[in-house]
């Protein structure tokens, strides 16, 4: 289905990025419970800049936030103070809604592409455990 959009910029199209599910993401640690990590989430060379995105992980508190520096998704994420020793997954959803078009006739439109999905882990040390509680 393609959903067509007439206004501002130009036309959007309803498409599927050029390389799914394909980029960067990268967290810092070793981290312990109540403790930050640095979060970056990059786009693939090729795809459009994602216009949001979106984590999720059960050792990660559900207030971050991950800000566009117009070359990645750059924050952090606090780390769920009972979270256990051990490696967690992190999913990241990138969206597209009002991205730049990829091909080269519609460059100066803006284009609805379908969420594409990136994984990481964060790793939970005991030895934060003790800072925490210390």
């Amino acid at each position: 289905m393609i959903a067509l959009f007439v206004g501002g910029q130009g036309v959007a199209h309803a498409e599927k990025v050029p390389l799914p599910n394909k980029g960067y993401a990268s967290i810092t640690g070793p981290a312990g419970p109540g403790q930050n990590v640095g979060i970056t989430v990059k786009e693939e060379p090729g795809n459009p800049h994602p216009t949001g995105v979106e984590m999720s992980s059960t050792a990660l508190d559900k207030g971050n936030a991950l800000g566009d520096t117009d070359a990645a998704w750059v924050g952090s994420g606090r780390i769920l103070p009972n979270a256990k020793p051990g490696t967690y997954k992190v999913k990241f959803t990138l969206t597209y809604e009002g991205a730049r078009c990829m091909n080269e006739a519609d460059r100066d439109s803006v284009c609805d592409y379908d969420p594409t999905v990136l994984w990481s882990e964060v790793k939970v040390e005991a030895t934060g455990e003790r800072q925490a509680d210390g």
